[in-house]
């Protein structure tokens, strides 16, 4: 959800929070001894990281948000004794590379016209009847 400031915390919050009941209700599979760590890897890869990562095009990341990302990456790293993955590079490339399909559209696509357009003009400011300003 994507608040009035453009704000994405709360999706991003909401993104860990899911990822966190995956890791939880993987914890017996991801602490077994039985297990190599290359496939304790690709259940990371697999399982947890697409469910933290859904709809990470549309992310708009801050400062504060890449550090959130950062830590829950950091204590998966920990859980499963694997070297740190920076997720804010993971979704900037993939990005990045959503962009270069995006490019690569005919130009009556849909989303190439979406990602072409830009604002004619300002948008004024909204104002309730009790005339606050909403956004």
């Amino acid at each position: 959800m994507v608040t009035a400031d453009n704000g994405i915390a709360k999706e991003i919050k909401g993104r860990i929070k899911s990822a966190n009941r995956c890791i939880y209700s993987l914890h017996n599979t991801i602490k077994s001894k039985s297990l190599t760590q290359t496939s304790k890897i690709r259940i990371y890869k697999w399982v947890i990281r697409p469910v933290l990562m859904y709809g990470y095009k549309t992310f708009t990341l801050t400062k504060e948000t890449e550090r959130k990302l950062r830590c829950f990456e950091k204590k998966i790293s920990r859980r499963i004794f694997l070297s740190y993955q920076d997720i804010v590079q993971e979704i900037k490339s993939q990005r990045l590379r959503w962009a270069g399909h995006v490019h690569r559209l005919p130009n009556n696509g849909l989303a190439k016209l979406i990602w072409k357009d830009a604002p004619i003009e300002r948008r004024n400011d909204v104002h309730n009847c009790d005339g606050e300003r909403i956004y």
